[in-house]
């Protein structure tokens, strides 16, 4: 996980070294404000190849992610209306949404005005075979909401 402040200091999250391949390595980051937030904007997650096959991970907005090869399976990305004790969904990602979850695939584009809060599946972000640079994994707010912003 990284951070950068209007140009100053980077920081980082990395996982521990896994010795124990094909069991996935399941990590769980956690980012916590201790209030409300409004999203007015993309939630974007961003994995470096730094030499290796991109992790797989679940995770909380407040995040959870396994890690392990092949590459990336299966993501949550989650909030929490009470403090950690209780988890809601925001979107599932898979690269195979009826497998991993029960759910077809879906897009945003997919979803009518009036089910646009509907959690959905996508495999949008899980196409990562061969990959040798930094990938994504959005949670699009602005596609789903326009200039509205979402309580979290």
């Amino acid at each position: 996980m990284g951070d950068r402040e209007r140009g100053g200091l980077v920081t980082y999250w990395q996982t521990v070294t896994w010795s124990r391949f094909p069991e996935p390595l399941l990590a769980n980051i956690t980012l916590s404000w201790n209030k409300s937030l409004e999203l007015v904007d993309d939630v974007v997650v961003t994995f470096e190849y730094g030499g290796q096959p991109p992790w797989c991970w679940r995770s909380h907005l407040t995040e959870v992610l396994p890690v392990g090869l092949p590459p990336v399976r299966v993501r949550v990305l989650e909030k929490s209306p009470d403090r950690g004790v209780s988890w809601q969904p925001y979107q599932f990602y898979a690269d195979d949404c009826l497998e991993a979850f029960g759910m077809p695939p879906k897009r945003v584009a997919d979803l009518a005005p009036s089910n646009i809060t509907r959690v959905i599946c996508t495999e949008q972000y899980s196409k990562w075979v061969g990959a040798k640079e930094e990938k994504q994994v959005v949670f699009e707010v602005r596609s789903r909401f326009g200039s509205s912003p979402v309580r979290s």
